[in-house]
């Protein structure tokens, strides 16, 4: 698997998950760029993406989207 392949399958993992497309080049690039912080393997992302991915959640909470596990009402 060479690296568009890999961009391929992070792009559609990216949509499964309804990431938007301007958080997931964000996390990209974080995840390589000056601002990743590397401990014990693990990648942290930059504080910039994390706002955005904030942002995105309450937008979609808002719009009435169901977001994390929910309950089962018997």
């Amino acid at each position: 698997m060479n690296n568009t392949d890999q961009l391929v399958n992070l792009k559609n993992a990216a949509r499964l998950c309804g990431i938007s497309r301007t958080l997931f080049y964000r996390l990209l690039d974080s995840a390589q760029g000056p601002e990743a912080v590397k401990v014990d393997g693990a990648r942290y992302f930059d504080r910039g993406a994390v706002e955005i991915w904030n942002q995105e959640r309450k937008a979609r909470r808002r719009k009435g989207d169901k977001i994390g596990p929910q309950r089962k009402k018997d």
